[in-house]
């Protein structure tokens, strides 16, 4: 399909734009690392190019991409198949509430498929090999919720499965991440044994992609900026978010290194759960303590959110971020928040308080 070959690749000036717009998202670091930075270009511009015809050259071919957007995640799967079938309101709102993560995750893997699937072209192989391959870069660089993907920690099997899928709770993508770096450390090691130099710059490069563009591409998205109150350089903060990113794929220390490590440079941070399904019971008491203050005529601070959270726990019809904006909303009509310009509208959206009402 002449449509899909990166024949006007080496001449387009769009591939920088496009490839560098996009990738300030911060999900194509992990298939740069695998794919390389050409071959995911050449991806890039293929998918920006021809949008239909690039999703539909790849769903046609490829054994993974069809059923992906609804097993990317083992969480994500388990929901869907638990409200197949049913039409009902409880239902549909479950079954569909990750379509959003769904739209973004095509946007990474058709351009990961795209360009591992030239490259495996370009490098000789015949195209069922060359479909293969581009299935197992988008399984091996964003992560897979399918039953075969999953890390027997996620599985749930044994007498500690339970405890082990809650602690992994939308881990698969961090699954994949802890995949590169051991694929990395092997790949770092062979070099060593066999005396080759002439690897270190890819061996390097690959590692600045992993421990240090992602997690800095992600915080700026975040909005997780230098802490200003706190005197921190952007060495510094870029060095800990370099360390939140290497504990992020193990269980348990992705939770409480980054709180731990916030506190003991003084820096804001909210307190540690063992699990997000810990949120029930805080939330259920933050409620018994609202009614409490409003039965004694006492002001409540998020009443609003901690209901709707609560409700979100019981019942799955309420999404975390919908508590949190209803909150900022209640808080502005009530008057207790003052937006004074974009910023603090979108901070107030997004976590439900501005700058000024965070903890300190």
């Amino acid at each position: 399909m002449n449509a899909l070959t990166p024949y006007a690749f080496e001449n387009s000036a769009v591939r920088v734009v496009i490839g560098t717009v996009i990738a300030q998202l911060g999900g194509y670091v992990q298939s740069i690392e695998r794919v390389g930075p050409k071959w995911m270009l050449v991806g890039l511009h293929i998918a920006a190019r021809h949008p239909r015809q690039a999703s539909s050259f790849a769903m046609a071919r490829s054994h993974e991409l069809p059923s992906r957007f609804e097993q990317m995640d083992r969480d994500i799967r388990e929901n869907i198949r638990r409200y197949a079938g049913r039409t009902d309101v409880s239902a549909m709102v479950h079954r569909y509430s990750y379509s959003a993560i769904s739209a973004f995750d095509r946007l990474v893997a058709v351009p990961t498929w795209l360009g591992a699937y030239n490259k495996a072209i370009e490098g000789g192989m015949e195209e069922a090999q060359a479909i293969h391959e581009a299935d197992a870069a988008v399984r091996e660089s964003q992560g897979s919720g399918a039953a075969k993907d999953l890390a027997a920690i996620q599985r749930g099997r044994g007498t500690a499965g339970e405890l082990g899928k809650s602690l992994t709770m939308f881990y698969s993508f961090q699954s994949a991440n802890y995949n590169r770096m051991v694929d990395l450390s092997w790949d770092a090691g062979d070099a060593w044994r066999a005396r080759k130099p002439e690897m270190i710059p890819e061996l390097a490069g690959r590692a600045m992609m992993l421990f240090v563009v992602g997690p800095v591409i992600a915080g700026l998205i975040s909005g997780a900026w230098p802490d200003d109150d706190n005197e921190e350089s952007w060495t510094e903060w870029a060095l800990k978010q370099s360390v939140f990113n290497i504990s992020a794929p193990l269980p348990f220390f992705r939770d409480i290194v980054p709180i731990a490590v916030k506190r003991g440079a003084g820096d804001k941070s909210f307190g540690y759960r063992f699990t997000p399904m810990a949120g029930l019971g805080d939330s259920l008491a933050n409620v018994a303590s609202d009614v409490r203050k409003k039965a004694q005529g006492k002001e409540t601070k998020r009443a609003t959110r901690n209901a709707l959270e609560a409700a979100g726990y019981a019942t799955g019809l309420v999404p975390g971020q919908g508590a949190a904006t209803a909150q900022f909303f209640v808080d502005v009509m009530s008057g207790s928040a003052e937006p004074q310009s974009a910023k603090d509208w979108w901070d107030g959206v997004k976590t439900g308080k501005i700058e000024e009402d965070k903890p300190k």
